[in-house]
């Protein structure tokens, strides 16, 4: 997996543990890469869904969740460091 959708994946849950709203892509693309390009994010996204680590609505912008397989995967990221 690729360093920056691991990042991503943190930024999602950062936002969720601190109660705030999901974030939008631009707002990912901003955080994690820097820049205002949503399209690696999007691909990102869609790599994370199909993995299975987060959910999200196709309706909704702001509808990114870490799902309880994602949560795992990132405790065990932090046991590594």
């Amino acid at each position: 997996m690729k360093k920056y959708y691991i990042e991503i994946l943190r930024e999602i849950r950062r936002r969720e543990q601190a109660e705030e709203l999901p974030p939008l892509m631009k707002e990912l693309a901003q955080a994690v890469l820097g820049k205002d390009t949503a399209s690696s994010v999007n691909n990102a996204l869609n790599a994370l869904q199909r993995s299975g680590l987060i959910r999200r609505e196709w309706n909704c912008a702001r509808s990114i969740q870490t799902t309880d397989k994602g949560r795992e995967f990132l405790a065990s990221q932090n046991n590594e460091r």
